[in-house]
């Protein structure tokens, strides 16, 4: 099996275009990036990529994606699909659920 679905690639290339690329996308494109293995071990495959890691704190980069994956995870699908409709109520609910402070739990 691929690690990356050809199909899949493409229908979300699709929803990007169009507009319509949801939270829940994005958290489905996080955990097919985890899949191909580390944030380093990526970077290190595009052409340039070793020099953009010089200096890079990739380790603190790896815990933001982690951090956005737990802030998503918290949501509702209702959220993930209209984020517009998450105000200051619900931002707590979903820092509180994600274990951050609530001002770090604006992702979008």
């Amino acid at each position: 099996m691929e690690a990356v679905d050809v199909d899949e690639a493409r229908r979300m290339e699709e929803k990007m275009r169009k507009g319509q690329f949801t939270l829940t996308d994005f958290l489905e494109q996080l955990r097919q990036m985890k899949k191909l293995g580390s944030l380093e071990s990526l970077m290190g495959m595009l052409p340039g990529g070793a020099e953009m890691l010089k200096g890079a704190d990739v380790a603190k980069q790896e815990r933001e994606f982690r951090r956005m994956e737990g802030i998503i995870c918290a949501m509702t699908p209702k959220e993930r699909q209209t984020p517009q409709i998450l105000n200051a109520k619900r931002r707590i609910r979903i820092a509180k659920a994600a274990a951050c402070r609530c001002r770090k739990s604006t992702i979008y």
